[in-house]
């Protein structure tokens, strides 16, 4: 896990996003990727906690989803509209998650289940 300062971390996060936010971070620097683990690293040192959190983020449900390279994850969209991704945080929202959860797919299969 990586630390850090309440000045880097926005005021608006919940504790679950915090969570949510480390956990994306933690999976990239101990993943097999190297290289990506060294953009992350590169990305704290340059940019702070937060941008490279959501990043880790962003990169851990592209890859989650299998997203193509025009499509969206749901962290990324600002609040549950009628997208595709909208309509995913909503779903993931519903469920107490996190919009930075690192594996929105598995909503789907809680949606599923229920």
């Amino acid at each position: 896990m990586t630390s850090t300062t309440s000045s880097e971390i926005p005021s608006h996060l919940s504790a679950a996003d915090k969570r949510a936010l480390n956990a994306a971070l933690t999976a990239l620097l101990r993943g097999p990727d190297k290289v990506r683990a060294e953009q992350i690293r590169d990305k704290i040192k340059e940019d702070g906690w937060f941008p490279a959190a959501a990043s880790a983020a962003h990169i851990c449900q592209r890859q989650s989803l299998g997203l193509r390279p025009w499509e969206s994850p749901p962290c990324s969209c600002p609040r549950p509209n009628n997208s595709p991704q909208g309509r995913l945080l909503a779903k993931m929202l519903s469920f107490g998650l996190s919009r930075f959860d690192l594996d929105p797919a598995r909503v789907l299969h809680m949606s599923k289940a229920s």
